[in-house]
């Protein structure tokens, strides 16, 4: 994980780095640090499916599930014709039961 923090600090435009520090952050189960990555980089790319998931599941993963509900709504608001979203966002309904 550190080399991947010093990747991202020596050239901040890697997302792919950035992706794979929110990955690490949610497999040791701080939830929160990976929400706060995943959305810097859904924020410069709101229509980025991988980044809202990311979101997403690091939400879910708080118990947030209105808000991880919220979230892929935006994103289908912004493109409804995005299966993929539709079918993340059934998800989502589910497991908040």
């Amino acid at each position: 994980r550190g080399e991947l923090e010093e990747i991202s600090k020596r050239n901040p435009e890697n997302v792919e780095a950035r992706y794979q520090i929110a990955y690490l952050a949610f497999v040791d189960k701080k939830f929160k640090e990976s929400e706060e990555i995943f959305r810097k980089i859904n924020q410069s790319n709101p229509d980025d499916l991988r980044s809202t998931v990311g979101v997403v599941e690091a939400l879910s993963a708080q118990n947030r599930h209105a808000d991880a509900i919220e979230l892929m709504k935006q994103q289908l608001a912004r493109k409804p014709d995005r299966d993929e979203a539709k079918v993340i966002l059934a998800g989502l309904y589910v497991r908040s039961e």
